[in-house]
C-alpha cells in the first residue's frame, strides 16, 4: 500500500480552443489543490480530512462551479450540494440547497458527524450550519459576473446551459443532447487513500445553469455521484441524470467485488456503460491505484501517488470503446413472461401482539391496494401508482405522514409530483420549496397541512420529543432513559413507508416508493430512494442511513447483473449484508418472478402474480 489522491474540476465538452483565462486558473486550482492533499496525507491526517480540506480550497476557487463559483438557478439564486463518506465506516453525509454557506462539504461533514442522519436540505441545512457555527454569507458573494452572463444567456434560450462550451443558441432544439437536465460541469471531487488503506471521497457542485428551484443532482446521493467503501473511493462528474440512473460511483465497487476487477478495469466498464459525453470519475483503491476515466472531451483532474507519479490533465482520456467482457445482463428468456406485483407498507420491530386496531386497518389497506393494482395490470395499463397506499391514513405516506420538529407538505400526493418531474422536467429530484411550487404549476391538488396530520402521528411526535429523540413506527413508545445511541436511534427507519413494484406481461418494469420520514427528524432532512434497472425493480422499507450505506436496491440488480444470480438469490444476498433488524425490500423481475424480503421483526406486505400466487402477510419471513 501506498497514498494516493485525485481531484477533479469537472468533466465535458471541453474545446481544445479553451481560452487560456480559463484554462490556466482552473489549472492551477488543481495544481494548488493536489499540493494541499498531497502535504495533508504526507502529514498523516486521516483521508476523510484531507478530501474535506482539498474540497474546501476548490470550493473558494470562484473558476469552478462549486462554493465561490456556483451557478445560478432560474429565480438567480444559488443552491450549492455537497457531499462526504468514509470508506471503513460507510458513515456519510450529504447537504442541498445551500445559499449562505462559505463550505457546503464542511456542513455535509457535520451532518455526518453531529446528526442521526445522512441528508439534510434547505431550509432544515442551512439553520443547522448557523446551530454549528459554520461561516455563512450573503447570497451575492457566490454569485460572479460570469454567473450572471450564463444564466442570462441561458434564460434567453430557454434552457439549461452546461459548463465549458460556447453560448447556446435559441434554435438549438431543447430536446438536443445538450439540453440534458444536469451537467454538474465544473463540479469538484477529491478521493484519498492512505498508507493504510484508509479512504474516503467528498463531492461539491452549484449545480448546473438555470436549473429549476429545488433541483438535486447526482452528488449528495450516495452511490450515484460519490460512493466509498473498503474497496475504493469514488467521486463522478458529469451530466447528473444519467449519473443517477447508472449509480456510477456504486458500481465501480459492485464490479470490483462481485466480479474480482481492478479499480482500473472496473472504472472503465462502468464509464463505457454510460452514453457517450456524459461521465467522468476519479477514483483510488484501497490498495493505493488511481483512475481517472471519462467519456466526454474533456475532464480537469489531477492525481498523485506516494510512489512519486503525479499528472494533472485535461483532454486524452485513457478509456476506449470495449466489449462488455463477459458481463451478464440479466434478460428474459422468451415465454417466460408474466405479469407480478408486490406492495409493501413498511418493515420494523412489529410485534406480534400488535393490537388489531392497528394491524387490521394495514391488512385492508394492502388487500385494496394490492387488487387496485391487479385490475390495472390486467386492463393493461403501464405499470403503476401507488396513490391508494397514500391515501390511507394508517401507513406512514401522505395522509398519515409522520411530524418532523416543525411541520410537512401541502402536495396530496408526492407520488404524483415525483411521476411530474419525470415526464415534465429535465431533471431527477425536486425538493422543498421548488417542489412545492412546480407541483401548483403543474396543477396537482394541494391542502393545507392539517390534512396530513392525524391524532396518533401528533401523540407520537410528543412521545419522540420528551425522549428528546426519533421514533420507529410499530414500536412502544420510547423511554427517556434509552440511550440516544442505541440501535433504534439509528436516523431514518422509514417504517410504515409505502411503496409498489410491477412488471407486466411483456416485461416493462417499474417502481415507486412514498414516505413521511420518522417522528422527530430534524428539518431538511432527507432519507432513501428506490431504484430501477433494466430487468429488475425494487423498492426498500428501512432504517434509511443503513440502506443509503448499503445501496440495497442499485445491489439487488448489482448481483444479478454481475454475478448471474436469480432475484431471489440476489435479493437474499443483498439483506444479508445489512445489519439485523435494518432493511426489507420487494422485488419483480422482468420475468414476473416475486421477492419479499426482510431480516426485521415483520413487514406489512403483499403480492400476486398471473399465474395465481397472492399473499398477504406481515411475519414468517422467508429470509435467513
Amino acid at each position: 500500500m501506498g497514498w494516493a489522491i485525485a481531484v477533479h474540476g469537472g468533466a465535458g465538452d471541453i474545446p481544445l480552443s479553451l481560452p487560456s483565462e480559463k484554462r490556466l486558473p482552473r489549472e492551477a486550482g488543481l495544481r494548488r489543490c493536489l499540493d494541499v492533499g498531497i502535504a495533508a496525507l504526507k502529514a498523516h491526517n486521516h483521508p476523510l480530512d484531507v478530501v474535506e480540506l482539498v474540497v474546501r480550497e476548490l470550493e473558494n476557487h470562484p473558476h469552478f462551479n462549486a462554493g465561490k463559483g456556483s451557478v445560478l438557478t432560474t429565480s438567480g439564486s444559488v443552491e450549492m450540494e455537497a457531499c462526504i463518506m468514509d470508506g471503513k465506516t460507510m458513515k456519510c453525509g450529504a447537504v442541498s440547497g445551500v445559499s449562505t454557506v462559505v463550505n457546503a462539504i464542511s456542513l455535509a461533514r457535520l451532518v455526518m458527524d453531529k446528526t442521526p442522519h445522512i441528508y439534510l436540505a434547505f431550509d432544515g441545512a442551512e439553520a443547522f450550519a448557523r446551530e454549528q457555527g459554520l461561516e455563512t454569507v450573503e447570497m451575492s458573494h457566490f454569485i460572479t459576473p460570469e454567473n450572471i452572463e450564463r444564466l442570462k444567456q441561458a434564460q434567453e434560450a430557454d434552457r439549461v446551459q452546461l459548463d465549458y462550451t460556447q453560448p447556446i443558441q435559441k434554435e438549438v432544439p431543447k430536446d438536443a443532447a445538450v439540453a440534458d437536465g444536469d451537467s454538474q460541469i465544473g463540479t469538484v471531487g477529491c478521493v484519498a487513500v492512505d498508507s493504510e488503506g484508509n479512504l474516503a471521497t467528498a463531492t461539491s457542485t452549484g449545480g448546473i445553469v438555470n436549473k429549476m428551484v429545488g433541483r438535486i443532482g447526482d452528488t449528495p446521493i450516495i452511490g450515484a455521484g460519490t460512493y466509498a467503501n473498503h474497496l475504493c473511493a469514488i467521486s463522478a462528474t458529469g451530466r447528473g441524470e444519467a449519473i443517477i440512473r447508472g449509480t456510477i460511483a456504486r458500481d465501480v465497487a459492485a464490479v470490483m467485488e462481485f466480479k474480482g476487477l481492478s479499480l482500473k478495469e472496473a472504472a472503465a466498464y462502468v464509464i463505457d456503460q454510460v452514453p457517450r459525453g456524459n461521465a467522468g470519475l476519479i477514483a483510488v483503491s484501497s490498495t493505493g491505484e488511481v483512475t481517472m476515466p471519462f467519456n466526454t472531451t474533456g475532464m480537469f483532474r489531477a492525481c498523485a501517488t506516494e510512489d512519486g507519479y503525479s499528472e494533472i490533465a485535461i483532454w486524452d482520456s485513457p478509456t476506449k470503446e470495449r466489449e462488455s467482457g463477459g458481463f451478464r445482463v440479466y434478460k428474459a428468456k422468451e415465454g417466460e413472461m408474466g405479469w407480478a406485483i408486490a406492495v409493501h407498507g413498511g418493515v420494523g420491530d412489529i410485534a406480534h401482539s400488535l393490537p388489531p386496531e392497528k394491524r387490521l386497518p394495514r391488512e385492508a389497506g394492502l388487500r385494496r391496494c394490492l387488487d387496485v393494482g391487479i385490475a390495472a395490470l390486467k386492463a393493461h395499463n403501464h405499470p403503476l401508482d401507488v396513490r391508494e397506499l397514500e391515501n390511507n391514513p394508517h401507513f406512514n405516506a401522505g395522509k398519515g405522514s409522520v411530524l418532523t420538529t416543525s411541520g410537512v407538505s401541502t402536495v396530496v400526493n408526492a407520488i404524483s409530483l415525483a411521476r411530474l418531474v419525470m415526464d415534465k422536467t429535465p431533471h431527477i429530484y425536486l425538493a422543498f420549496d421548488g417542489a412545492e411550487a412546480f407541483a401548483r404549476e403543474q396543477g396537482l391538488e394541494t391542502v393545507e397541512m392539517g390534512h396530513f396530520i392525524t391524532p396518533e402521528n401528533i401523540e407520537r411526535l410528543k412521545q419522540a420529543q420528551e425522549a428528546d429523540r426519533v421514533q420507529l413506527d410499530y414500536t412502544q413508545p420510547i423511554p427517556k432513559e434509552v440511550p440516544k445511541e442505541a440501535a433504534v436511534a439509528d436516523g431514518d427507519s422509514q417504517i410504515g413507508t409505502v411503496g409498489c413494484v410491477a412488471v407486466d406481461s411483456e416485461g416493462n418494469l417499474a417502481t415507486a416508493t412514498s414516505t413521511g420520514g420518522i417522528v422527530n427528524k430534524m428539518v431538511g432532512r432527507i432519507g432513501t430512494h428506490q431504484s430501477s434497472v433494466q430487468g429488475l425493480t425494487r423498492t426498500i422499507s428501512v432504517p434509511g442511513e443503513a440502506v443509503i450505506r448499503g445501496t440495497i436496491a442499485r445491489d439487488v440488480a448489482a448481483v444479478m447483473e454481475f454475478k448471474g444470480l436469480s432475484l431471489k438469490e440476489a435479493a437474499a444476498y443483498a439483506m444479508d449484508r445489512v445489519p439485523r433488524g435494518n432493511a426489507g425490500l420487494i422485488a419483480v423481475s422482468s420475468t414476473g418472478e416475486v421477492a419479499m424480503l426482510f431480516n426485521t421483526t415483520g413487514m406489512f406486505r403483499a403480492c400476486a402474480t398471473e399465474d395465481g400466487y397472492s399473499e398477504i402477510a406481515i411475519w414468517d419471513s422467508p429470509a435467513k
